[in-house]
């Protein structure tokens, strides 16, 4: 179910529906499950170190599957799963293509946090590192921008935190829920970015602008998006399209495609957040249309509210069965209208 060429990936809906038929004691699901790990581990040790352009990104995949793997196993724990032990294998995964890796590697930061050992950040860490460099290094100047605002912006404002109380993370959640566009959803540039990670020589390539750029119009022409959404976006600092802003400046970038990454983030925090029951699933439903054309940030945040919401229903749980073998490729619209999982 995973499109390794555009990055998108569905196989963790499987994972979470094996998981749940596993834990209402359904000792085939629990075979299929651990053959899968067991396989996903093997064939992640045997991947050449990067991958052969035309030849696809099964790198990503494979991050995505120990992912979907260990967040299972943290919910629903078996002998010998160790869900820290495949996040750690996950993050030795090669790299791949850079404009797959980064947003991989920002799916298993919140792994991590969800299936990684107990007060050790090391891990999420590592991931958003690994996000960082590969965004630097993404090959077209726009998307290598966008994808480094994306990734300044999860760490300055979703990392460490949302270490939110259950009241914050709700509402957070609701505000996003009710407005994806507001400029607290929104990417960061920092003015003076030096792409620092990024190959010496593909930099010496890049748009002079992206380095220099340092007013809202600039900015606007690096990331191809409206001055009128630059200016609506940061409409508290008052900036003129063409004020020079000094060097540090935090900048809010308009993207319709980070709030699905939001999206998923929160529901890591919801998943990582306290035991399964109705007010997590109520959040993570809440969670799912801001995703939009998102496949895989849609799919990560059902798979995540799969597995806040366990179930003895075998009927119920053999139908999920079959929605998510079945539908491929699946529309964000039949994965919205899963059906109810009682809590």
């Amino acid at each position: 179910m995973g499109a390794a060429r555009r990055g998108e990936f569905l196989e963790n809906l499987e994972i979470a529906v094996l998981a749940l038929q596993a834990s209402a004691g359904d000792g085939t699901a629990e075979e299929e499950l651990a053959r899968r790990r067991d396989a996903a581990v093997a064939q992640a040790e045997a991947l050449p170190p990067s991958p052969v352009r035309g030849e696809g990104d099964v790198w990503g995949l494979h991050r995505r599957r120990l992912a979907g793997l260990a967040e299972a196993y943290s919910r629903f724990p078996r002998d010998g799963s160790d869900p820290s032990g495949l996040v750690a294998r996950a993050l030795a995964v090669g790299r791949g293509f850079a404009g797959i890796t980064a947003p991989a590697s920002l799916t298993l930061a919140e792994t991590a946090s969800i299936a990684g050992p107990d007060d050790d950040s090391s891990m999420i860490e590592r991931a958003l590192t690994a996000a960082e460099e590969a965004a630097h290094n993404i090959q077209d100047a726009t998307f290598c921008a966008r994808t480094t605002a994306r990734v300044a912006a999860m760490r300055e404002r979703w990392w460490p935190s949302p270490q939110l109380s259950p009241d914050q993370l709700a509402k957070v959640i609701g505000r996003l829920a009710r407005d994806r566009s507001s400029p607290e959803f929104s990417a960061v540039h920092i003015i003076g970015e030096s792409y620092a990670h990024r190959d010496p020589t593909a930099r010496a390539l890049m748009p002079e602008q992206m380095l220099t750029a340092d007013t809202l119009d600039d900015l606007a022409s690096v990331y191809q998006r409206p001055i009128e959404e630059f200016l609506r976006h940061n409409e508290e600092h008052g900036w003129a399209p063409g004020e020079h802003l000094p060097s540090g400046t935090r900048v809010n970038v308009p993207d319709p495609g980070f709030p699905p990454l939001v999206a998923a983030r929160l529901s890591a925090a919801v998943l990582a957040g306290g035991p399964p029951g109705h007010e997590l699933s109520a959040l993570l439903r809440q969670l799912a249309p801001v995703t939009g054309a998102d496949v895989t940030a849609l799919a990560t945040v059902i798979a995540r509210l799969l597995l806040c919401s366990p179930t003895q229903d075998a009927v119920l749980l053999t139908e999920l069965r079959r929605l998510v073998t079945e539908v491929a490729p699946a529309t964000a619209a039949e994965l919205t209208y899963l059906p109810q999982i009682p809590s």
